[in-house]
């Protein structure tokens, strides 16, 4: 069985209805050139031009069962070709980066929303997928197990090889960025990796940040007949506009499957634990330095119950702490003063929003000058400030972004990334933190406020 990809590697029009007509032409082109599956880049009803809040973003999204989206449905049935329609997708109160596949009748294969979205770009305003799913998808020449990433997916190895774990043999992939030979080494790789082909559109030179280079890889390293191994890119379209056709030998890619030694034959998953653990923080190697991966939708509850249980075990030990935050604003000394008789530990507390009262507070001039006021250092410095201030046994230390650039700060500011510190006698421990999107700036503020109490306790050992 041979596959006919189209890789739809098209120029978006300034309407959504420009961008429907475009895509049905292009679909009728590639069906006419005897196509089996065509597939669009990333969020294609808005030409990935990704509006900057919420609102106006739920302005542009469409449902999954809309016109928009459904017209491709009509047209795959018509046509008997499979079409991988990408949108910016609205479901309820989530809006999310998504394909929907329809197979050669119009049959819906499987909707797919992005995983792991860009937060620290445009895409923070959107809702993170939930989970990777494969299916098998109908085409003239036969059927084919079908499953999908999108752009930035790419990136972690986990997504292909969970893929590949639910037996895809065909990854599409819709894409919206700039693909250099790292980005299309990373593709090479993971279809090399899982023994499965994998097919990726992208905008062509002229879209902002893309410059086209769709490919398919088949993921055929090696053929008896051949001395060496071979090089498993069927195609690569270049940076131009149009319909490029890349033909995926199904027949060749099965029969390597079955006696390669690569994809699930010699794992050992008993020794991956780690990859599962949450959350997802990391102590850096003969540093103080921590990382770490926030986790969307904290429960205040829990947040709550933790502060109570560090406010009473620091009252238990005759202990103290004092604060100086930043982007949450006092949360974290309100949090502590919550429970009652802490008034026998937090010594005091600053909110130094904007440098200067940093600075005023004794955080160094030069350290946000040299190192931005968004940085481990700054979060070091306003700890252990804050902790010689009132002479506390600990002192916590707080800045960053919460899900949007500062005005002020702008070049320095990356939105969800939050620094804290903790000062000690022993030294000063530092945390970076990447926030998943959250509804508002007070869901922003009480993710920031769970990772630092989770750090904490793990800190004092409670």
């Amino acid at each position: 069985m041979k596959l006919r990809i189209a890789l739809l590697q098209l120029l978006p029009g300034k309407t959504q209805q420009e961008n429907r007509d475009i895509g049905i032409a292009a679909v009728r082109e590639a069906a006419a050139r005897g196509a089996d599956i065509a597939l669009f880049p990333e969020m294609w009803n808005i030409g990935y031009r990704i509006p900057e809040s919420r609102e106006e973003a739920r302005k542009e999204a469409v449902p999954a069962d809309g016109a928009f989206v459904r017209c491709f449905q009509a047209l795959a049935a018509e046509l008997r070709i499979a079409v991988g329609i990408t949108f910016l997708e609205k479901d309820g109160e989530e809006l999310r980066n998504s394909i929907v596949l329809f197979d050669m009748e119009g049959r819906e294969v499987y909707r797919y929303s992005k995983v792991h979205v860009c937060v620290f770009g445009d895409e923070k305003i959107l809702d993170p997928g939930k989970g990777f799913t494969v299916r098998p998808l109908v085409t003239r020449q036969g059927t084919v197990e079908a499953g999908s990433m999108i752009c930035y997916d790419r990136e972690f190895p986990e997504s292909a090889r969970l893929l590949m774990l639910q037996g895809a043999e065909l990854i599409l992939t819709p894409n919206a960025c700039p693909m250099e030979v790292n980005r299309l080494s990373q593709l090479r790789g993971r279809a090399f990796e899982n023994m499965l082909a994998i097919a990726t559109v992208n905008y062509p030179k002229g879209q902002p940040d893309c410059n086209g280079h769709s490919t398919l890889f088949d993921g055929v390293a090696y053929l008896e007949e051949l001395p060496e191994s071979r090089d498993t890119c069927v195609l690569d379209a270049g940076e131009g506009a149009g319909v490029y056709i890349a033909e995926l030998d199904m027949d060749m890619l099965r029969a390597y499957r079955k006696k390669e030694i690569h994809g699930d034959t010699y794992r050992r998953p008993p020794l991956y634990q780690r990859l599962t653990e949450g959350p997802d923080r990391i102590l850096k190697a003969g540093t103080n330095e921590t990382e770490a991966s926030a986790r969307g939708s904290v429960s205040e509850e829990q947040v709550r119950a933790d502060f109570r249980r560090f406010t009473l075990g620091m009252i238990e030990r005759g202990k103290t702490v004092s604060t100086m935050e930043s982007c949450t604003a006092g949360l974290i000394a309100s949090l502590i003063t919550d429970t009652e008789g802490a008034s026998a530990i937090l010594k005091g507390a600053f909110v130094t929003y904007s440098n200067e009262a940093k600075i005023r507070e004794g955080v160094p001039a030069e350290t946000i000058e040299r190192c931005s006021v968004y940085s481990r250092e700054t979060a070091a410095a306003m700890a252990e400030a804050c902790r010689k201030a009132y002479r506390a046994d600990i002192g916590i230390g707080v800045t960053g972004t919460t899900g949007n650039v500062d005005p002020a700060n702008a070049e320095a500011s990356t939105p969800g990334q939050v620094f804290f510190a903790f000062s000690m006698e022993a030294g000063t421990k530092t945390y970076a933190v990447s926030l998943k999107p959250e509804k508002d700036r007070c869901h922003y503020k009480l993710a920031v406020a769970a990772e630092i109490v989770r750090a904490l306790l793990e800190t004092v050992e409670m």
